[in-house]
């Protein structure tokens, strides 16, 4: 009896045992999604364990293309290669091609040659219906758009904008009003210039542009006028024209007054902070260093227009877009993860830990105003952009190159060794002929 009894337990036993095991489940096999990105390092940085917290049934391979094209570093406000030459888009076309990743981040620079290569898929429909993707100001959509031709292929997840930055004291002491938003260039020269002719023995500036040089300045009013120096494909280059003779006439005219300043060397925050310029034209950075000077009476205001009508900058630039690839397997999966690396919650994030805010966020709501500084300036200008189906523009050698002549033009100019007209004649010849030496 108690054989039976022991048989009947074991049996049941067994039985049980078996049940349990067939309940137990197999571990659920990840999606692996790849992100192509600038670096394992950056992007650890910028998302830390997010990803893998949010997106438990995922694993995330990351395909670096610093690698293949170098890294990146921020010249007179653009995102250019450190090497001092061009982004090699042939290597990062082949990375993609070899890597097939999800979803592709590239630095903004080669969003013409990525646009037209047709590898990345039309995400318009799903802007519009992404929760994720809600509270992107609209001006930066309508350049992605713009970019895409009417199609919306890829997203910025940070700006690079400047304001003018102005000192309350000096112009309450020197008299002269308050500026405004949405000042054109001429006006803005005219007033630096009128407060340097003041300041001159106190050694104070009128206006200082610390992230642009004189030439840079130079080129980016003309840009802002809507202006074109060089005609792509033509040996043929316009600066002798009225409209570009009068910038030169008025950069002159600031170059002479700046070289004066007792303490031309001096960073141009300090300068500010130490009440020696009116205004410095500067990235929300120095917002950061004025926090630790509350003496300082300080406002901002939009950067300068071409135009008093114009609500367009020149000089606001994208570090890196993204878009998903449209030959991804993972189409939806690739979708949802893209929508939250450009989400509030990530961008809040990167803003949070960015040291050095060089960039801000595309959501102008995630920027506190508590002092009513009129912070929203940074904001106000929406980015001057072209169809990606536009000749592309000048590599960055060839303007750097034309850069390095103008910049030993221009003093010429001030020291009155040249005539404008003299300089200008000049430039229509050799300009040309460095632009086909760097093609």
């Amino acid at each position: 009896m108690k054989r039976k009894i022991m048989i009947v337990i074991l049996v049941c036993l067994i039985t049980i045992s078996a049940l349990g095991c067939s309940n137990v489940q197999e571990p659920e096999e990840k999606l692996e999604l790849t992100i192509l990105y600038s670096s394992h390092s950056d992007f650890k940085r910028d998302f830390g364990g997010q990803l893998a917290t949010k997106f438990k049934n995922v694993s995330f391979k990351v395909v670096e293309y610093s690698s293949y094209l170098g890294t990146g570093m921020w010249n007179n406000l653009k995102y250019v290669p450190q090497s001092g030459g061009d982004w090699d888009t042939e290597a990062l076309l082949s990375l993609i091609e070899k890597e097939q990743p999800d979803i592709i981040y590239f630095p903004a620079s080669v969003s013409s040659t990525l646009l037209k290569s047709n590898l990345l898929l039309d995400s318009t429909e799903f802007l519009g219906s992404s929760p994720e993707l809600s509270g992107i100001d609209s001006s930066y959509i309508e350049a992605m758009e713009t970019m895409g031709d009417g199609r919306i292929n890829v997203l910025p997840d940070s700006i690079a904008s400047q304001a003018i930055y102005y000192n309350k004291a000096i112009f309450d002491g020197y008299g002269f009003q308050e500026p405004e938003d949405f000042m054109d260039w001429d006006r803005v020269l005219e007033l630096s210039n009128m407060i340097s002719e003041r300041g001159a023995g106190e050694g104070v500036a009128g206006l200082l542009t610390p992230n642009h040089s004189i030439v840079d300045l130079f080129l980016q009013i003309g840009k802002a006028q809507r202006l074109t120096w060089y005609s792509p494909g033509q040996d043929k280059v316009y600066f002798a024209e009225d409209s570009w003779k009068s910038i030169l006439e008025s950069i002159i005219q600031k170059y002479r007054l700046d070289s004066s300043l007792p303490d031309a060397s001096q960073q141009a925050s300090e300068a500010f902070i130490n009440g020696k310029a009116a205004m410095v034209l500067d990235t929300f950075h120095l917002r950061d260093k004025l926090m630790n000077h509350r003496d300082v009476q300080w406002g901002v205001i939009t950067e300068p227009v071409g135009q008093p009508t114009s609500v367009f900058s020149s000089t606001l630039a994208f570090e890196s877009l993204s878009g998903i690839n449209k030959n991804t397997p993972n189409i939806d999966q690739a979708r949802e993860v893209w929508a939250y690396l450009n989400g509030q919650q990530v961008a809040r994030n990167k803003h949070n830990a960015n040291v050095h805010r060089i960039t801000l966020p595309v959501r102008s709501n995630l920027i506190k105003d508590n002092e009513a500084r009129n912070l929203n300036a940074f904001y106000k200008l929406k980015p001057m952009v072209n169809s990606s189906m536009q000749p592309d523009s000048l590599s960055i050698s060839a303007e750097s190159a034309v850069k390095s002549y103008l910049a030993d033009q221009i003093p010429l100019i001030a020291k009155e060794e040249l005539t404008i007209d003299e300089a200008v004649a000049v430039w229509e010849t050799e300009v040309p002929k460095i632009l086909m030496n760097n093609q």
